[in-house]
C-alpha cells in the first residue's frame, strides 16, 4: 500500500509500452492507496520521488489495442 512516510513502488507503463517502476508517496499525508490502485503523478519531490493522487476513472478506461 502507498501512504504517508511509506514509499513504495509504482509500475507505470509509458506511450511506448515500456514499464518503470518508481517510488510514490501520497500528495496528501491523509490518502492511503491499496495495492493495485490507479493513481495520478502530480508533482517531482527530493530524491525522484513521485507524488500521487486518486486518478479520476475516466483516465483509467482501458483502451483497445
Amino acid at each position: 500500500p502507498v501512504k504517508s512516510g511509506v514509499v513504495a513502488r509504482a509500475r507505470i507503463r509509458d506511450r511506448y509500452g515500456n514499464t518503470h517502476w518508481p517510488r510514490v508517496e501520497p500528495a496528501d499525508p491523509e490518502q492511503v492507496f491499496a495495492a493495485g490502485a490507479s493513481v495520478l503523478v502530480i508533482e517531482v519531490r527530493a530524491g525522484g520521488v513521485l507524488a500521487v493522487t486518486a486518478a479520476d476513472s475516466r483516465l483509467t478506461e482501458h483502451r483497445a489495442s
